[in-house]
């Protein structure tokens, strides 16, 4: 499979690729790995680091630094401010949104840059559909969230997170999402759902790396 471009308007000013299962999911030197924990945790990055750092998310102004989050299921964003030439990218998984991840990642964006969020282009890669994030019980496993979210035992998280982002400043017509669901199709995608658990349990997923040119 041929690597899915992001954000592919600015391709003279940044590099956005999602890696999948057949692509070559190593990234190149200078970049910057995170432990992600599921949390809510944003950093600033103008240096390389190697899973030095607990967070999800992280954001640079650093021309030629790869940053990179890892998600198999879990929602991946890329960010990037086309006015002052800032990038950043973020993972979100169920407990991320419950924690609060999105609002976090722009207050601090808004902390160290003082941006306005309305020039912000968001791009999202592929995660699981409605249909896919099923749950024992939503009302209970996601506290905090509208339940005119959920659908049974399935929840929208992909809605979830696209109105947070509007909610946050992010204008709607800057704001694209892949239409692919990791677990739909696990020939594509490596899915803790759709069969890879193991693998990704190991380490093992897909890959989003935005780099400012």
């Amino acid at each position: 499979m041929t690597m899915l471009t992001l954000l592919p308007q600015f391709s003279d000013r940044i590099n956005c690729r999602f890696l999948s299962k057949d692509d070559d999911r190593s990234v190149p030197d200078p970049c910057v790995r995170l432990t992600q924990v599921h949390g809510n945790r944003t950093i600033i990055s103008r240096v390389p680091m190697d899973c030095t750092e607990k967070a999800d998310g992280v954001i640079t102004g650093e021309k030629g630094l790869h940053l990179m989050v890892r998600a198999a299921d879990c929602q991946n964003f890329a960010f990037y401010d086309p006015v002052n030439h800032r990038g950043g990218v973020l993972h979100v998984g169920w407990k991320g949104l419950v924690a609060g991840a999105i609002p976090e990642y722009f207050q601090t964006w808004n902390e160290s840059f003082d941006n306005n969020l309305s020039d912000l282009c968001v791009a999202a890669g592929p995660s699981l559909c409605m249909s896919c994030a099923e749950f024992s019980d939503p009302k209970i496993e996601l506290p905090g969230i509208d339940e005119t979210y959920f659908d049974g035992r399935c929840t929208d998280l992909q809605k979830i997170a696209e109105d947070q982002m509007i909610t946050a400043g992010v204008r709607q017509e800057n704001f694209t999402r892949h239409p692919d669901c990791t677990c739909c199709h696990p020939e594509t995608y490596l899915t803790y759902r759709g069969g890879d658990k193991s693998d990704v349990q190991s380490g093992v997923s897909n890959v989003l790396v935005l780099t400012l040119l």
